[in-house]
């Protein structure tokens, strides 16, 4: 009696099946794959951001526990070139590569280009504008040498919880402050006279998403003592809070911009 040949391959019910089964698994995995690029991504950002955070310890200890800081950095020759980016070349000579100023999870579009033309670099990080501007001429308005360490350590808040370096974004890379709620701006979820929005929705000014750039609209800062770490969005503070002048401090902000705030107990 001859035997019966099985039929080889699959039937269309099993090639469905098995169809079925990748899509639940990609559906599954590729959100965990994704996940994981981004902290590799924040883990790069951070890496970034304490080279700066270094390249500042040496340009302070170069210029006598001085951060750089101008009464006027519109009126600086730099700032033809680097526009509110000038701090870049400033820390040229202590940082191994103008890299470190492009974080992997910024948006990395023409706006974020500054420097002179044909040497023009991608800056996705902002100084702490209260710092870069000794003599703030417009509202809100201030008068006082915060990039000088021995004041910023005179102060409540202590080198330790002032950003001087920050995930940033918006209209003007290379600059940061807590008044984006004096400018008008406002973003998802912001409590009123939030102000942090340059950090906490660093992407999200341009993508109109809403989104930041990092997990929970994090981002990674570096301190005045120049340490570097991930600040989430969910515990960012902004209470800006003076009107037109700045220099009345006293709010609850984290982390602390302005240096005469005060961090959360």
């Amino acid at each position: 009696m001859r035997k019966t040949q099985r039929r080889k391959g699959f039937t269309l019910i099993e090639l469905l099946v098995v169809i079925a089964i990748i899509a639940i698994l990609a559906a599954i995995l590729f959100p965990v794959f994704a996940q994981a690029r981004e902290q590799a991504r924040k883990s790069t950002c951070l890496s970034n951001c304490k080279q700066l955070g270094t390249a500042m310890q040496m340009y302070a200890q170069d210029y006598d526990d001085q951060l750089p800081g101008w009464d006027n950095p519109g009126g600086t020759p730099l700032a033809n070139q680097w526009g509110w980016a000038i701090v870049v070349p400033l820390l040229d000579a202590y940082v191994k590569s103008t890299n470190v100023w492009t974080c992997p999870s910024g948006l990395n579009n023409a706006s974020y280009l500054v420097g002179p033309k044909g040497a023009r670099i991608l800056v996705d990080y902002g100084y702490n504008e209260f710092i870069y501007n000794s003599n703030h001429a417009v509202p809100p308005k201030w008068s006082a040498k915060w990039n000088v360490l021995a004041v910023l350590s005179g102060t409540q808040a202590g080198v330790s919880n002032i950003a001087v370096l920050a995930d940033t974004g918006g209209c003007c890379p290379g600059v940061f402050n807590d008044w984006g709620n004096y400018d008008g701006y406002k973003l998802p979820a912001d409590p009123p006279g939030f102000g942090l929005q340059r950090i906490k929705w660093s992407n999200g000014f341009d993508n109109k998403t809403g989104r930041g750039r990092h997990p929970d609209n994090g981002a990674n800062i570096v301190f005045a003592d120049c340490h570097a770490k991930f600040v989430g969005g969910s515990r960012m503070v902004g209470s800006y809070g003076t009107g037109a002048k700045a220099d009345t401090g006293g709010f609850i902000e984290w982390p602390v911009v302005n240096p005469l705030n005060i961090p959360p107990q």
